[in-house]
């Protein structure tokens, strides 16, 4: 086996909703990609390939955040997700390479932080912690355990004030 770590290309695409269908055993996820994609809000989109074949897929989308003026002018993170690995080679810790090549890209260590919704004891080996520890709350209703910010080595700890909260792309909201 020959892995690669690369940035997304045209002839992807279909393969990138596949490995989501897989991943997850439903359409919402590829979907999403697919949307950012047209809507030109995927700012990273990488995959992982397997002798030409992409086999894991991981993306980055631009969030805003509303509940104050300041906010408005805040430097902005971004979000991680979806990322998905097709089941055949879960387990290899081929996700896991991908998750921490794309935060070292210079796309992403050009962010100030990033969050994701997902699961602390993961995403906490790559630095994630409850994103409620900085006063960043997420427009959606969730457990806040499992809403992660990671503040990007070097970057300025982000303090948000109460009432300032993250919103992800519309696409989201269909997933």
């Amino acid at each position: 086996m020959s892995f690669v770590t690369q940035h997304e290309r045209p002839e992807d695409h279909n393969p990138i909703i596949n490995i989501h269908r897989q991943a997850f055993a439903r359409d919402n996820e590829g979907r999403l990609v697919h949307r950012l994609r047209r809507e030109q809000q995927l700012l990273l989109s990488m995959i992982v390939a397997d002798n030409d074949q992409p086999i894991a897929h991981i993306a980055f989308s631009p969030v805003t955040l509303s509940g104050s003026e300041r906010a408005k002018s805040l430097p902005t993170g971004v979000a991680l997700g979806p990322v998905g690995v097709l089941p055949s080679y879960q387990g290899q810790g081929i996700g896991l390479n991908l998750i921490q090549a794309a935060l070292d890209s210079e796309t992403i260590a050009a962010t100030p932080w990033q969050v994701l919704v997902g699961e602390p004891s993961l995403y906490g080996r790559f630095g994630f912690d409850v994103a409620s520890k900085y006063g960043l709350k997420c427009e959606f209703k969730l457990p806040p355990e499992y809403f992660l910010l990671r503040v990007t080595p070097a970057a300025e700890v982000p303090l948000f004030e109460q009432g300032e909260t993250l919103h992800y792309h519309s696409a989201f909201h269909s997933v």
